[in-house]
């Protein structure tokens, strides 16, 4: 490949590309080239026509590979060259012109450069007329309106690849793919990487595109011989050996000729004088003479005990190739006793197309009938059954089922069939019930499944429950009787503590019984309680305190309460908070309380004295009271003269 063309390849599998045109554009083909076979293992793609062999494979005008190290490839598909040739595009100003490009490559579109009518001074369209300016612009140059001419216009063609050439991966980039990555090349050979191909410079001694190095003559093989036979052997020859008539090849019958110049196989197969192994044997019966191994030409003969009959070839010979003439051996089949009879309402199996001593049936009736007779029966030697064919089916039928204390069944019958029922009730479902399923059935061995029976109706001992108990205990609890439950200690019944056995045997809802629980105390005014608990069982103390300056009052019994056992608290009646003092007084806007008035706390009915700093507002006074209930009475004094 010359240096230009090779250029102009590498041009081609850039990411992307640019080339300029001026009044046309450029296109791109390519020239298909005889094929290449030295193609990397990575690139290889399949011969359309499957080969196995090398001849096969390129009569196809495939090429061979028969080392092919990391590919299972051995036929692949030549890869044609490619030649890269630049042709102009006619009328490249219209609109929707080819915008050229390679076939297959899609991607290809045309971008218009600003026009420059300064260094762009290539005259557009003919000298004479002159276009004006929409011509110009139908055209697709540049109009310069100083001088009143059409001037070509610059258009560039990008390519954005999402294919590559063959050779290359990585579109758009399509880098060039190196075909000696795989060491293609034999016995030091080194390997000359191309565009989609690559040679192989081989040193002295070695033969072929790859390097290989001729083989010296295969191993011999005694009694048998090899083809082909040549004067020497390259890579990737094969030759197959055989062997004379009255032997057999034992081993690999394919030897190759190795890119080292070695054979895979080092030793030959052997050739073994054939002889048949033991004979297919016979079931039931003998073959004569009976030997470890015979040699070619022995005959043997196949005979059956005198109660069966053979059928099949009775002789089987030895052939030269070592096997005998018969693969499979006859049959000794006993003689068949008669068919079965049939009876009714029952059936027999295996149902067969004959029956041979040895053979044996079951005879089994219908769920509604009983079998007389033994239901196995055997054929004999002297082909008759034993014992004798006389099975029968009897109808098979249930007795009246049997009485209940206290109860009754219906229906009343004589006799009943498999499958019929009866069903069983008390006589008084008031005072009993029924124990177990009611529905009784008659079975095919002539039996009933399990039977009922009638209880007196009672109800088990009432339930006990946690810290309480019940009374009366009694011995029965009949429907209609009660039980009262109580708790113990500081526990109290939840629910109704009286439950009832009712008429289906079982009692009513249980109660339980719950921790006593006094709840949280009463609050009171200007005044708390501690300690604060989430709940407050029998015994629980809490005591009533006032806010800082204000005093209790305490009703009997004091400030200290108890919960009590029916969950109450002791004594009823809360105490309350009385404030002694005031706090000090509101203050004033522009005033405030005379000096000898100031002091953290006042008492009940203590007057004090603001002093103005300009004077009251009209009809104001200038003091405050500490009331009773520990407020003063002007709670928001606004009685200064604001300036």
């Amino acid at each position: 490949m010359s240096r230009n063309a090779e250029n102009r390849q590498k041009r081609f599998v850039a990411q992307t590309f640019t080339f300029t045109v001026f009044a046309s554009l450029i296109t791109l083909s390519h020239q298909q080239q005889p094929g290449t076979c030295f193609v990397s293992l990575n690139s290889r793609k399949p011969c359309r026509f499957p080969a196995a062999t090398r001849r096969q494979c390129e009569s196809r005008n495939c090429c061979y590979d028969r080392f092919p190290r990391f590919s299972q490839i051995r036929c692949f598909q030549r890869v044609p060259t490619m030649q890269f040739m630049f042709h102009p595009t006619v009328n490249s100003n219209l609109r929707g012109l080819p915008f050229g490009g390679e076939p297959n490559y899609p991607g290809s579109l045309v971008h218009r450069e600003a026009c420059n009518t300064t260094t762009e001074r290539n005259q557009c369209g003919p000298t004479f007329p002159l276009p004006n300016k929409s011509t110009c612009d139908r055209w697709r140059c540049c109009w310069d309106a100083e001088t009143r001419k059409c001037y070509q216009s610059k258009y560039n063609v990008i390519r954005l690849r999402t294919q590559c050439p063959p050779g290359y991966i990585n579109p758009p980039k399509c880098e060039d793919v190196d075909e000696c990555a795989s060491n293609p090349c034999f016995n030091g050979g080194s390997c000359n990487n191309g565009i989609n191909s690559f040679t192989c410079t081989c040193p002295a001694g070695t033969v072929g595109p790859l390097c290989y190095r001729e083989c010296g003559p295969p191993p011999p093989i005694t009694f048998g011989s090899f083809e082909p036979i040549q004067a020497t052997y390259q890579p990737p020859i094969s030759i197959t050996y055989k062997c004379d008539s009255s032997y057999s090849l034992s081993g690999d019958a394919t030897n190759e000729c190795q890119p080292g110049g070695t054979w895979s196989q080092t030793i030959a197969p052997s050739c073994r004088f054939n002889r048949c192994g033991a004979p297919p044997s016979l079931e039931f019966g003998s073959f004569t003479p009976n030997a470890a191994d015979y040699i070619p030409g022995t005959r043997i003969t196949y005979s059956c005990p005198s109660n069966y009959d053979l059928f099949g070839n009775p002789h089987n010979q030895c052939s030269l190739s070592g096997e005998w003439s018969e693969s499979t051996a006859p049959q000794c089949l006993l003689k068949e006793c008669p068919k079965p009879v049939t009876i009714s309402a029952g059936s027999f199996s295996p149902v067969l197309g004959s029956y041979v001593p040895g053979s044996v049936i079951t005879y089994t009736c219908t769920s509604e009938f009983d079998l007389l007779g033994l239901a196995t029966i055997t054929c004999q030697d002297d082909k008759t059954w034993d014992p004798p064919n006389t099975q029968i089916c009897q109808l098979v039928v249930c007795n009246a089922p049997p009485s209940i204390a206290d109860g009754s069944y219906n229906p009343l019958q004589a006799m009943y069939q498999p499958g019929e029922f009866v069903t069983y009730a008390c006589t008084d479902s008031t005072t009993h019930t029924l124990i177990g399923v009611g529905i009784v059935t008659c079975q095919p061995d002539r039996t009933w499944t399990q039977m009922p029976f009638c209880k007196r109706l009672t109800c088990n001992e009432p339930p006990p429950i946690a810290n309480g108990n019940f009374g009366p205990v009694i011995g029965d609890y009949i429907p209609s009787t009660t039980v009262t439950y109580s708790c113990s200690g500081i526990y109290r019944v939840e629910g109704n503590p009286t439950i009832t056995c009712g008429n289906t045997g079982s009692w009513s809802q249980v109660p339980s019984c719950v921790p006593i629980d006094c709840g949280p105390p009463q609050g009171i005014e200007l005044g708390t309680y501690s300690p604060a608990l989430e709940s407050y069982p029998p015994f629980t103390t809490v005591t009533y305190s006032c806010c800082n300056g204000i005093t209790i009052s305490t009703p009997m019994g004091g400030f200290t309460f108890t919960c009590q056992e029916d969950g109450t608290w002791s004594p009823q009646a809360l105490p309350s908070c009385t404030p002694t003092v005031c706090p000090p007084p509101p203050s004033l806007i522009q005033g405030l309380v005379q000096g000898s008035d100031q002091k953290l706390l006042y008492a009940i009915n203590e007057v004090i004295t603001y002093e103005c700093n300009n004077g009251p507002k009209l009809g104001e006074t200038e003091s405050n009271t500490c009331g009773a209930d520990g407020l003063w009475t002007n709670t928001f004094p606004d009685i200064c003269v604001v300036l």
